[in-house]
């Protein structure tokens, strides 16, 4: 009888985990999408990617 109520319980804890957990209008952003640098409207934000083994004196 106790494993039967245990189970319910649980049942009906994960429901309402499930249920509460999130809204469907709420917007997951991950870390990788979030904005990593401060944008403004009059300059143009430019992404260089260097290959490996690259020094800094041969990038210029």
């Amino acid at each position: 009888m106790n494993k039967k109520i245990y189970s319910l319980m649980l049942g009906l804890l994960t429901l309402a985990g499930l249920l509460t957990g999130c809204k469907s209008d709420d917007d997951i952003t991950f870390d990788h999408e979030r904005q990593q640098f401060e944008t403004r409207a009059d300059r143009i934000l430019l992404e260089f990617i260097a290959p490996f083994g690259t020094t800094a004196n041969e990038v210029c």
